[in-house]
């Protein structure tokens, strides 16, 4: 990683347009995200939330010997260069050191995205240069986002048994899409394409029988709505149209199996490494020994002369410890089981 420096909030001299390519917008824009999927605090983000990042930074040319950020001041921004030499030296009593030097691709300033602490040196560019800025505002407001999507996936049952890893890719594919009071998102009858979960507002289910259209279902945030589509080839067997304004996100099956697999076949692997599973497993029918799972793990048979019965009583004490644990990434205070 890089080192952590202060922004230079001067204004910006004209470079020499000799020494550097300027490319056309569409160029350009496919540089800057070319540029962040290089630098690791980005590299678990998928295509769609890269571009976004990516629509969010700033173009800026130094002159050689300019300074770009300031070693003890605040640091506000992130950078990553796209063309010429920059180069850090740290300042102690009044001696300034070389410590690194930076080429295109290369970045600075990352600290300032992820801690509010002073710049540890100075960056200055070597030749002309041309960087991309990224400030703590626009990253925040990025990781909150894919924060929320997160969210919205572990509180679906459809995805409760998805690792961590999953639901950050999964959360890499949603696109957010806005609709209107009246809009219909998915109409009866049409092809299963995409799948919904939404994030604002609320939604009204329709199923139609000849002349008669009948209310079967209010849909609220987090709820999914579309979600055969990842499962089956068939067409919708009801029209959902926005109440009011709506937010969603939408993800379609294509997608979905591009990136993580058809539904069915994930669902069958996490079904295997459930805990839930795991569990029921061990208190099988045993005998006065213990449950079949003690039993296994000593090489031993069941006696059936004293066949003894179990149950047990798994109970998470929360949301959050559930997701946790099906994910396998850990257990809440409150996780109990006994049997």
């Amino acid at each position: 990683m890089g080192l952590s420096c202060s922004c230079d909030c001067s204004i910006k001299r004209p470079v020499n347009a000799d020494t550097l390519d300027y490319a056309s917008e569409a160029e350009d824009f496919d540089r800057r995200v070319e540029l962040l999927s290089g630098v690791k605090l980005f590299q678990n983000m998928e295509g769609q939330e890269i571009k976004e990042v990516a629509s969010q930074l700033i173009g800026e040319h130094f002159s050689p010997g300019e300074t770009i950020i300031t070693q003890g001041e605040e640091g506000l921004d992130f950078y990553v260069i796209d063309q010429g030499q920059c180069f850090a030296s740290v300042k102690t009593n009044d001696y300034s050191k070389e410590v690194k030097e930076y080429d295109p691709g290369d970045f600075f300033g990352e600290r300032a995205l992820l801690r509010n602490e002073p710049r540890a040196a100075t960056v200055t560019a070597r030749t002309p240069a041309k960087v991309y800025k990224l400030n703590r505002q626009d990253f925040v407001a990025t990781i909150r986002n894919r924060d929320n999507k997160e969210n919205l996936i572990r509180g679906a049952r459809l995805f409760e048994t998805m690792t961590d890893d999953q639901v950050a890719k999964l959360a890499g594919l949603l696109q957010r899409r806005t609709y209107r009071r009246g809009d219909v998102i998915i109409r009866q009858g049409e092809p299963g394409l995409n799948f919904f979960i939404l994030e604002k507002g609320e939604c009204v289910a329709t199923v139609k029988q000849g002349s008669c259209e009948q209310e079967v279902k209010r849909y609220h945030p987090g709820d999914l709505f579309g979600e055969k589509a990842l499962l089956e080839d068939a067409p919708r067997g009801a029209t959902i149209s926005a109440v009011g304004d709506v937010q969603a996100f939408l993800l379609s099956r294509a997608n979905f199996e591009k990136n993580l697999g058809p539904l069915s076949q994930l669902k069958a692997e996490q079904y295997l490494a459930d805990p839930r599973k795991l569990i029921a497993d061990f208190y099988r029918s045993g005998d006065a020994r213990g449950p079949r799972g003690t039993l296994d793990s000593k090489n031993l048979k069941p006696d059936p002369k004293t066949r003894t019965d179990w149950f047990v009583v798994y109970r998470p004490c929360s949301r959050d410890s559930i997701a946790k644990m099906v994910g396998q990434v850990g257990v809440g205070k409150g996780l109990n089981v006994k049997g």
